[in-house]
């Protein structure tokens, strides 16, 4: 017999979700040190733009593929839950400054995070 899921049901979903994200968010730390965050961005960045998995060669964790291209040798998943992150990031920085939201926390976040210097240089 199957439950039908109720409407307080769904809401405890969400805010089960929004919690556990915003904790993740919260502690995270936005830094690439290790040679399968760097392979998993460069393998997000060829989907989105290129529509292929392949990656450069000085990336990280790279194998030689039987084509002669270079390919990370981690998986596909967290590249690909990356994407709508990934899009965000870059329409983002393309905003004015003027328009980004509470520019002042950038800068502070820069401070404190050496990926935000990174990223508030970059959206510049």
């Amino acid at each position: 017999m199957m439950h039908r899921v109720g409407s307080r049901e769904v809401r405890h979903a969400q805010c089960l979700f929004i919690i556990t994200f915003l904790i993740y968010l919260g502690s995270s730390a936005g830094v690439l040190e290790f040679g399968d965050d760097w392979s998993m961005l460069q393998v997000t960045n060829s989907i989105v733009n290129h529509g292929a998995v392949n990656i450069p060669a000085s990336t990280p964790g790279t194998a030689l593929g039987p084509d002669g291209l270079y390919y990370s040798k981690y998986g596909l998943g967290q590249s690909i839950l990356a994407i709508p992150f990934y899009v965000i990031g870059v329409k983002l920085s393309y905003l004015p400054e003027s328009q980004q939201a509470n520019s002042s926390w950038r800068r502070g976040a820069a401070r404190k995070r050496p990926y935000f210097r990174g990223w508030c240089a970059a959206s510049r």
